[in-house]
């Protein structure tokens, strides 16, 4: 990740770390969370899936979907940032609650 007003590299979140894809992902949709921007999700084509990345523990992914039979393209936190939307190529939006353990 990059610093948009400095323009200085800050870090790198491990697409593959903990949780491995089958392929390589091409990304299309990543997005922060809107509240704290301490969640991330991302997703492409590929392996056809979409992660999600925890800031609290260096951006290290915590969850997956795979499988899907088409590539995700389009991302978005709900405005709480307890739900987020997802919508592919397979011409399905898919709805997610996400609820952090501690």
């Amino acid at each position: 990740m990059w610093e948009y007003n400095t323009c200085e590299h800050f870090t790198d979140i491990n697409w593959d770390e903990g949780l491995p894809s089958d392929k390589p992902c091409l990304l299309y949709a990543l997005q922060f969370e809107k509240n704290n921007g301490d969640i991330v999700i991302a997703g492409g084509a590929g392996s056809n899936e979409v992660k999600v990345f925890d800031g609290d523990i260096e951006f290290k992914p915590c969850a997956q979907i795979k499988d899907l039979s088409r590539a995700c393209f389009s991302l978005d936190w709900s405005n709480s940032g307890d739900m987020f939307a997802m919508g592919g190529g397979d011409g399905v939006i898919r709805v997610f609650n996400v609820v952090k353990e501690v």
